[in-house]
């Protein structure tokens, strides 16, 4: 099983990184591995922060290092997460992929079977950018009104790659579209990663598990309504953070 950070350094200089940030994505694959080892460990980053890791003698961390091609037609200041679906676009396994503050405190591999996994459903209702925007009529052609529901993607298990394939190509696509129109804030990523990534679960019907028990509720701001998830919601402190 191959599992897949990714560090693009959107500002290109030094300053950039924080030694905060830094130390949670080198305990993000540290502890990983630690209850993973059989798993392949896989870093998509640029040139800078490939130098900076190198620097800081990391790299050894992971097992392979990929860089991120340049991407001059998203805009990175609002699509600040694009190279996550540049990184899936060409896979041809079923993968893991997880943000770098994200942090396992025991094995996942039980639950990385044949089913995708996510780490918790969203409601967006009112919170979320819907089908009137003016921004949002102008992609329709890409991805027409989808409900106001998400899938956050801190921690996802793809297992079939040729839908991974089609996700990122279409969430691409998306960032491409949004970035001629001049979207205005980074509310058109979140449509276009995580709305986005509902809606095709949900068009193909693909089932899913979600890691915990509950979904975000983004206008309350909290977890609400118990759903079928993998780990109970109070216990999942003792699996993640």
């Amino acid at each position: 099983m191959k599992t897949i950070w990714v560090l693009e350094n959107i500002k290109d200089r030094v300053s950039y990184y924080s030694k905060f940030e830094l130390t949670l994505l080198f305990a993000s694959v540290i502890q990983w591995k630690k209850h993973h080892p059989s798993y392949i460990c896989e870093l998509h980053a640029d040139e800078l922060t490939i130098a900076t890791f190198k620097n800081l003698e990391v790299l050894q961390l992971w097992d392979s290092i990929k860089l991120i091609g340049k991407n001059k037609a998203i805009d990175k200041s609002v699509f600040w997460a694009s190279s996550k679906l540049q990184a899936l676009r060409y896979v041809e396994e079923p993968v893991v992929i997880m943000d770098n503050d994200f942090i396992v405190y025991r094995s996942f591999h039980e639950y990385l079977q044949d089913k995708t996994v996510v780490a918790h459903e969203e409601d967006g209702d009112g919170y979320y950018l819907g089908p009137l925007d003016g921004f949002i009529k102008q992609v329709k052609h890409i991805i027409n009104r989808p409900a106001l529901k998400a899938i956050n993607c801190s921690f996802l298990y793809l297992p079939d790659f040729k839908f991974t394939q089609h996700y990122a190509k279409t969430s691409l696509e998306l960032m491409q579209e949004f970035t001629k129109l001049r979207v205005p804030n980074s509310k058109y990523l979140i449509y276009a990663e995580q709305l986005l990534l509902k809606h095709l679960l949900d068009k193909f019907k693909i089932k899913y598990n979600s890691l915990i028990t509950k979904i975000y509720d983004c206008n309350k701001d909290t977890f609400i309504k118990d759903i079928e998830g993998l780990i109970d919601f109070d216990q999942a402190y003792m699996y993640y953070r």
